[in-house]
């Protein structure tokens, strides 16, 4: 009978295998590549993150820095694709005239001097010993993962739980890995904050795209009014939450959403070959989730791409019209995404992501 520990390491050694079938790829500058090898980046750093409590903590935490390292370097080129895609897309649904040109042309110039920086600092990493070592690493834990045996002879009761956890049965065992991760999400989507109001809730990591910390409000919005908002709600965010109005810090709360609903996601994908269509069912709602957030995210990040864009051909005496339409577009967008997600979160039962 497979146990989970066991479960989880085929899907390390799945998702390395991943890493190194797309890495040749991303070198050569095939685009779909980058989207895989950045996926299966993801997949190796959450799997592990959920299954920290059936293996060495020390290892785990070593693979998923390097990991981290990696998404880092594959982000920037990830991104600046996405980003592209949604500005020509949207660009391209603008009547024609001398404004949609001259924005289409800066857009391609913005493009290839972004993705071209951002390819060859990723395929330097991709050529890198340190790479190179990572997929050693991976390919170690996943052959003999280091089991805190000195440990458990010693009588150190936290390592035998570990071991004990790590053997159990594999629909035991992916139903409380899951269930942590489901537990998680809903943690997440309690505490962001409202469009009213901001809600007390931790800072969020720095990670991924999040890292622009984007603005799509209205330019004139004062950090005084949403300071006393939060003064008034008794939340504990002073400092830079002090500093964004209601809908940046809804936005930040529901990107956290999806980052935790990806981890969900991860886990019950793991779990398919050997579960089957329960854990099939939750991937599929957490892959709903994380895709109607995904969204959300890249209207936010796009939409604040092109306020900056705009203010500064403001600020250069040229038109910023076309801009001032698309971002209105991209908040649009972000609202209704937004909506779409909490009718599917309503409708949502706990039972809904058990495994």
């Amino acid at each position: 009978m497979t146990t989970t520990g066991e479960a989880m390491l085929l899907y390390v050694k799945d998702q390395t295998q991943a890493l190194r079938t797309n890495s040749p790829g991303v070198i050569n500058n095939d685009a779909e590549s980058v989207h895989d090898l950045r996926l299966a980046t993801r997949r190796l750093r959450s799997a592990l993150a959920s299954a920290r409590k059936l293996f060495d903590r020390n290892e785990v935490s070593n693979l998923r820095d390097e990991l981290k390292w990696l998404g880092g370097v594959l982000g920037e080129a990830r991104d600046s694709q996405v980003i592209h895609e949604r500005l020509v897309d949207a660009i391209s649904n603008e009547p024609p005239g001398a404004d949609k040109d001259a924005i289409a042309e800066r857009t391609e110039a913005w493009y290839k001097r972004k993705y071209s920086a951002a390819h060859s600092a990723a395929a330097k990493a991709l050529g890198s010993q340190r790479f190179r070592d990572l997929l050693a690493s991976l390919d170690s834990f996943a052959a003999a993962p280091p089991a805190p045996s000195d440990a458990v002879a010693a009588d150190d009761k936290r390592a035998a739980k570990k071991l004990a956890k790590a053997a159990k049965p594999v629909k035991k065992g992916f139903a409380k890995l899951a269930a942590r991760e489901a537990a998680r999400v809903r943690k997440t989507v309690k505490a962001v904050p409202t469009s009213n109001g901001p809600a007390g809730r931790s800072d969020p990591d720095n990670s991924s795209r999040d890292n622009s910390e984007p603005n799509n409000s209205a330019p004139d919005n004062s950090a005084p009014q949403n300071s006393a908002r939060e003064n008034s709600a008794g939340t504990n965010s002073a400092g830079q939450n002090s500093t964004r109005n209601a809908r940046d810090d809804r936005d930040r709360g529901l990107h956290e959403v999806r980052k935790a609903a990806k981890r969900l996601r991860y886990v019950a994908e793991a779990a398919i070959p050997h579960v089957g269509k329960p854990a099939k069912r939750v991937e599929r709602r957490a892959h709903n989730i994380q895709k109607m957030l995904g969204v959300h995210q890249d209207a936010v990040v796009v939409g604040s791409l092109l306020k900056d864009v705009g203010m500064n051909s403001l600020r250069s005496g040229e038109s910023a019209f076309i801009y001032g339409r698309l971002h209105a577009r991209e908040e649009a967008t972000a609202r209704e995404s937004d909506r779409e997600f909490r009718k599917f979160w309503k409708g949502l039962k706990k039972k809904h992501l058990k495994i």
